[in-house]
């Protein structure tokens, strides 16, 4: 019977554990995609740069707890987004801005989406 219980506590604790892992990433991709919303389209500023550089030093921040549960491939994905749109702030054509901020937002999309309460990502 004591196998029984702790067998029901390690399932408790696994399945908590998951809900945080996945309210902590859709706290993060919520905030930067809103951010990365917020510049303006086609128009790369100082100001954007700025902007751009917070998400940046934010995502590095995240990146550590965020890369033990999601995959490589998605990581390095959103880290190369970023420092495009990072490149392409600082001076750069109106078009590429764009793109890679578009980019940018479908990366974290996808951060978002992958990591979805759902019965196949649970087990």
């Amino acid at each position: 019977m004591k196998a029984f219980y702790l067998t029901i506590c390690l399932f408790t604790v696994m399945i908590l554990a998951i809900c945080v892992n996945y309210y902590y990433i859709e706290s993060f991709a919520g905030e930067a995609i809103a951010a990365c919303t917020q510049l303006i389209p086609f128009a790369p500023s100082p100001n954007a740069h700025t902007q751009i550089a917070q998400i940046h030093e934010k995502w590095e921040r995240n990146k550590k707890f965020i890369q033990i549960t999601v995959n490589h491939t998605e990581i390095e994905l959103i880290d190369n987004a970023l420092d495009e749109l990072l490149v392409y702030a600082e001076g750069g054509s109106a078009e590429d801005f764009e793109k890679a901020r578009l980019l940018a937002i479908n990366a974290l999309e996808e951060l978002r989406l992958s990591e979805r309460l759902t019965f196949t990502n649970i087990l």
